[in-house]
């Protein structure tokens, strides 16, 4: 049982021509699609020219198979032929492929420079003392080659030669080798170095040659660098999660199926596109519905057209669904409303009972219910409300406007008119502050809940004061409180004059605590109903007494206490209705939504 009407998905398949009707009646079949009708071409597919397009998507798709979003997303709506959407959903992948290889050669870099630096920020610490300029280090010529290398602790070992130079510089993990030599020995010292795991350090041009400024340099390049990595790697996640690849993807699976099914290989290769609402839950219940007729197709929840307005659907236990009749005279309800049904299902019998107390009236109507209802639904409504009635009648002590057959558990209506009267303004209080209190539910729906809380709540609080200082007046004091609560909320969204903005606030509070007190004060009607059902029963019972005659008696009795029933019952449902519509429903129902009809069935 849900009060939040659900809206629909947006479903597309493509099914061969030859295969459309049968496509149609079995999705029918199931009574959860609402077909929507459009214009579309069924035309001829290039199946060479679509896969070839698919061909190069998977091989690209293979080779950044561990880079690809691991989740899909239904495709956009689209109107193209399947060769475009091919060719859309290759160049799409083609640019995220160019742009993730952007992405990592970026981070890559900045990787190895900030690896670099930290190898030169340790050599650096381990010679403190050292003033060496190292800019010199990568000058080049035809005498001298510098090469200063990292290498692991105690591998490196002293290349022969007489015309090389070689300086250690021991370190915390690593050694650090300045080497220089003639150029007839680069290659050996090379291959030497290379061999036991040594690093070339490169040293970069900005690199000061104040030995107390260098390594504070590199510290702040390194945490620069830094940031600058965790930057890419945001970008790197983010790309890797593109909504427009993942629609990709999901448009090239539904092309894949649609060149390698076999049905849809026909001789002149066409095809209809199927497409509207459904209430499935998955794309595979519709699916299994079309297998079972022999057509193997796939469908798929896409994003909805731009011009069309979702449906909602609002299912209801069996028990329920009699009293959706009062959300359909008002409209249906948006997906971010109420659905005011489930509690109607309380509520409707609850007011129709009080203005209809009689256990023998109550039974003729639970009768009648179970009589019709097969032929009209509609009919379901008169158990409920035929049982609350003669609830109701016992508790008024009513059969068939006779009280000296049972004994009343309350009282008689008749012996005490002003309770039965007041009675009903509780349950209306309770009506109006439910219709309140739903108002600030879709408030929150709609995301809205802050300013329905500033601006709208102290209406329910203010009306939640008032009800009880009829009977306890020292309450009121409450009511200080409250307004200052509205007036600084409705100050809070004031866009114009401040005192135009409290005058016109405070008048339209005036107006809604008016409008709760006439809409609390119409809810009497329901015990003036109870008295004149009760005085109408009671008034027909005198009159067939007055009656010598047996069959006169008894005729007269079936006939008034028929048109008792169905004269008085049609009148208490009338207000019943109306209490529903105007006191309850307008605290919080707009009903802007449109209901989903589904289909049942073409061929039957």
């Amino acid at each position: 049982m849900s009060f939040k009407p659900k809206e629909v998905h947006w479903f597309e398949t493509k099914t061969p021509r030859n295969f459309t009707v049968y496509a149609i009646e079995a999705l029918a079949q199931t009574s959860i699609v609402e077909f929507f009708h459009q214009d579309w071409d069924a035309s001829a597919y290039d199946t060479e020219l679509i896969r070839s397009q698919v061909d190069e998507f998977a091989s690209l798709s293979n080779r950044f198979n561990k880079e690809l979003p691991a989740s899909l997303s239904p495709p956009e709506t689209h109107e193209e032929s399947p060769e475009h959407l091919a060719e859309a959903a290759l160049k799409t992948l083609r640019k995220w492929c160019a742009d993730l290889l952007c992405l990592q050669k970026e981070f890559n870099s900045v990787f190895k420079e900030i690896d670099e630096l930290e190898i030169l920020k340790a050599l650096l610490e381990a010679i403190p003392d050292h003033d060496i300029d190292f800019s010199w280090i990568d000058q080049t010529s035809d005498i001298l080659y510098k090469k200063l290398y990292s290498c692991p602790t105690g591998a490196f070992n002293h290349p022969s030669g007489k015309n090389i130079v070689v300086e250690i510089f021991p370190a915390v993990e690593q050694d650090f080798i300045l080497m220089i030599g003639t150029p007839d020995h680069l290659q050996i010292v090379e291959a030497a170095s290379t061999l036991v795991g040594c690093k070339k350090v490169n040293i970069p041009s900005w690199l000061t040659s104040q030995p107390t400024h260098r390594v504070d340099d590199i510290i702040k390049r390194i945490s620069s660098l830094r940031q600058k990595l965790q930057n890419i790697e945001t970008r790197l996640t983010a790309h890797k999660e593109d909504e427009k690849l993942k629609q990709s993807l999901s448009s090239v699976r539904l092309l894949l199926w649609i060149i390698e099914n076999p049905q849809a290989n026909s001789a002149k290769k066409e095809f209809c596109h199927i497409s509207g609402w459904t209430s499935a839950e998955s794309p595979k219940d519709l699916e299994e519905a079309l297998n079972k007729a022999g057509i193997e197709t796939e469908v798929s929840f896409s994003e909805k057209p731009v011009s069309q307005h979702p449906p909602v659907h609002m299912p209801h236990a069996w028990w329920i669904q009699p009293f959706s009749l009062f959300v359909d005279f008002a409209g249906t309800p948006a997906s971010d409303e109420i659905d005011p049904t489930p509690l109607l299902a309380l509520i409707v019998p609850l007011l129709f009972g009080y203005m209809f107390p009689d256990v023998g009236h109550g039974l003729v109507l639970v009768i009648a219910g179970l009589v019709f209802n097969k032929k009209i639904p509609q009919a379901g409504i008169l158990i409920p409300c035929g049982l609350a009635s003669a609830g109701f009648g016992f508790i008024f002590g009513d059969v068939f406007g006779r009280h000296d057959i049972i004994d009343a558990i309350w009282l008689n209506p008749l012996d005490d008119p002003l309770k039965v009267i007041a009675a009903p303004l509780v349950l209306g209080a309770l009506i109006l502050t439910t219709g309140l209190i739903f108002s600030g539910i879709e408030a929150h729906w709609r995301g809205e809940l802050k300013k329905w809380f500033q601006t709208e709540a102290p209406v329910l609080l203010l009306y939640l004061v008032l009800i009880p200082s009829i009977f306890w007046i020292e309450i009121l004091w409450l009511t200080g409180p409250v307004l200052i609560w509205f007036s600084v909320g409705n100050l809070f969204y004031c866009t114009t004059s401040k005192a135009l903005c409290l005058l016109y606030s405070f008048g339209n509070l005036f107006e809604s605590i008016l409008r709760l007190g006439l809409n609390s004060i119409s809810f009497m009607r329901v015990g003036v109903f109870a008295l004149a059902h009760s005085g109408a029963s009671h008034a027909a019972n005198m009159i067939a007494d007055m009656i010598d005659n047996t069959l006169l008696f008894i005729i007269f009795l079936i006939f008034s206490h028929a048109f008792i029933i169905g004269f008085e019952g049609l009148i208490v449902f009338i207000q019943t209705t109306r209490l529903i519509l105007f006191e309850f429903f307008s605290r919080f129902l707009k009903a802007e939504g449109r209901v989903f009809k589904p289909v049942h069935g073409l061929t039957q």
